[in-house]
């Protein structure tokens, strides 16, 4: 079989020979689904070679774990969210290794339901604008606003307290509105 023509092979057929550590059909997974993919991991990291990283790791565990999935239809979604997990898993090392943390500042909560200024930023100013957020901040955002999480849930991935994840996404909606309102000044 020609290596062009493994690309438009079903995921059904893919995801069986995935499971049967075929390299064939892992390279054709990646090669169909790592775009997609590093997007989600490019939202998460604070710049490319991070998000590769992520990417990178997510991929050793998507074709270490595919055997799992029973449901081809569930496909793309099971990887987003190994990429999710991978980023916050990332994150969560490099929060232990520099001591990291974000005080609690009740004052920030007021501004929480105020909307961001999207409707004059195209998308990729606005990833590289999300990136520029502080790491929990960027996690948090990506977490509730982007993925659609409450603060329960975020805070349980995020192995933190809910109020924290509310005041985190409290001040990256905050500190995205002033880069956003920055920009439409210059």
């Amino acid at each position: 079989m020609a290596n062009e023509n493994i690309k438009v092979l079903s995921d059904e057929y893919l995801l069986e020979g995935c499971r049967k550590r075929d390299n064939r059909c892992r390279e054709a997974v990646y090669n169909k689904y790592a775009t997609d993919l590093y997007q989600y991991a490019l939202r998460y990291a604070s710049n490319e070679e991070e998000a590769e990283d992520v990417l990178q790791e997510s991929f050793l565990v998507i074709f270490d774990r595919i055997g799992q999935l029973r449901e081809v239809e569930k496909l793309l979604p099971w990887m987003r969210s190994i990429v999710i997990r991978e980023a916050l898993k990332q994150y969560r090392k490099s929060l232990k290794r520099w001591q990291r943390e974000i005080p609690l500042e009740e004052n920030m909560l007021e501004s929480e339901t105020a909307p961001l200024p999207y409707h004059e930023t195209d998308y990729r100013t606005l990833l590289q604008l999300i990136q520029k957020l502080p790491e929990g901040y960027r996690m948090v955002f990506n977490l509730c606003e982007i993925e659609g999480y409450d603060y329960e849930e975020a805070a349980k991935m995020m192995d933190c307290a809910p109020v924290t994840c509310r005041s985190q996404l409290s001040r990256a909606k905050s500190k995205l509105r002033q880069m956003i309102q920055a920009l439409e000044k210059t």
